[in-house]
């Protein structure tokens, strides 16, 4: 739906990583039985197709005869969900998620395919967002000429995307996605990156193969390549949010788009009943990492069955949890657990008042696992959109310092 706030115009939508079909008709029937009854006549998406779907729809008429299946049931999309290549809802995927990674070409062309159909959906002058892997899985993909071969993809992608905009008047924006144990979880890892793997060596040499260097690749790469930033993810990284969007405005990375997503947290894990309480969450499905502050940094587990599977006092001991499990962003309590609504919403405010980017994706796609919920896929979704208009509006009026 389209927001008029501060004098612009944001668009918030849902993204559809949540519904588990991946066929073009099937997706269409599940948004006409889950899109929020109070949207607008015009509702945009975050639609997730996977690499199988997005090349399919390249053959013949697909593309087309799927943009008017979502035009004729009042849909449209702006921005697209390229992080899980395969099936996000089969029995286990796990770090299978961070697979392939950005040195392998099957991610490229992945990307580069959904580049195509949302630029062929979109009308000339407008800008789409596509939110993505960043990099890899940190504990296998170590080695050394693993970033650079990144960062040399990230190059050719931005290379291609420039002729995407010549020819359809459509801007794309890559958004890098930090998660926790990705190549790159955290902004100053990001931020890093950028600067000695993107605009760096690797990516200055495949500029230079195709006639671009200097000033043009930089501007080039800061026009298609950015960051996606997932409110919930960078949560569990105990990063605070106002310091780290500054910073990537101060290096010059776009904000590409917000994921508005919401993450666990647990006070006081020594409790009796924590493990107890907890052993719901870990379910078999999704990855759902777990950190906690020390006095040298964060401390992270893969996996909530991890910490759950062992007695060990670093973490027991600990005063805080944080649960990489994204919880419905309208809830500040999930089954007596607390959540980090608090950073969510500093996040939005700066978004908002910055105007860092006008592409605002709820991104709960945990429905289908999320313990002890009665409500239906339609009316939590519904809750979500309702609560994240309300609070966008209502910071759209606090009083300006």
């Amino acid at each position: 739906m389209k927001l008029d706030l501060l004098d612009r115009e944001f668009r918030l939508t849902f993204c559809t990583n949540v519904l588990p079909d991946t066929e073009p008709d099937a997706i269409v029937r599940r948004l006409q039985e889950v899109a929020p009854a109070s949207a607008s006549a015009s509702l945009g998406f975050g639609l997730w197709l996977s690499a199988s779907t997005a090349h399919a729809l390249q053959q013949g008429t697909a593309a087309a005869d799927f943009h008017a299946r979502l035009a004729a049931a009042g849909y449209h999309v702006f921005t697209l969900n390229g992080f899980p290549y395969g099936d996000f809802h089969q029995d286990v995927v796990k770090e299978a998620v961070f697979r392939p990674t950005w040195a392998e070409p099957e991610r490229l062309a992945y990307t580069l395919a959904l580049g195509e159909l949302l630029a062929g959906w979109m009308p000339a002058g407008e800008t789409g967002s596509i939110s993505t892997l960043a990099g890899g899985y940190k504990r296998l993909d170590t080695k050394a000429s693993f970033s650079p071969r990144c960062g040399g993809a990230l190059v050719k992608l931005a290379l291609a995307w420039r002729e995407v905009e010549d020819r359809t008047g459509v801007r794309l924006v890559l958004g890098l996605e930090p998660e926790p144990r990705c190549t790159l979880e955290t902004t100053s890892e990001v931020v890093d990156f950028f600067e000695t793997h993107v605009l760096g060596p690797a990516g200055r040499m495949v500029g230079q193969a195709s006639g671009v260097s200097g000033t043009q690749l930089e501007e080039l790469v800061r026009r298609h390549v950015g960051v996606c930033y997932d409110a919930c993810h960078q949560a569990v990284e105990f990063e605070e949010p106002v310091a780290a969007l500054d910073r990537l405005k101060r290096h010059g990375i776009c904000l590409a788009k917000l994921q508005i997503t919401n993450a666990l947290e647990v006070r006081q894990p020594y409790l009796s009943d924590t493990r107890e309480r907890l052993q719901a969450f870990a379910e078999p499905r999704y990855l759902h990492q777990v950190s906690r502050q020390t006095e040298h940094g964060v401390d992270l587990c893969d996996d909530l069955s991890v910490v759950l599977a062992h007695d060990d006092p670093d973490w027991w001991d600990a005063d805080l949890w944080r649960i990489h499990f994204h919880v419905p962003v309208h809830r500040d309590e999930v089954s007596q657990f607390h959540t980090t609504r608090d950073d969510l919403v500093a996040c939005m405010r700066k978004v908002l008042h910055d105007d860092l980017t006008r592409h605002l994706e709820v991104e709960t796609y945990t429905w289908g696992v999320l313990p002890g919920e009665a409500e239906d896929l339609a009316a939590g979704l519904a809750a979500e959109m309702e609560w994240t208009e309300r609070t966008l509006t209502d910071l759209a009026n606090e009083p300006s310092d």
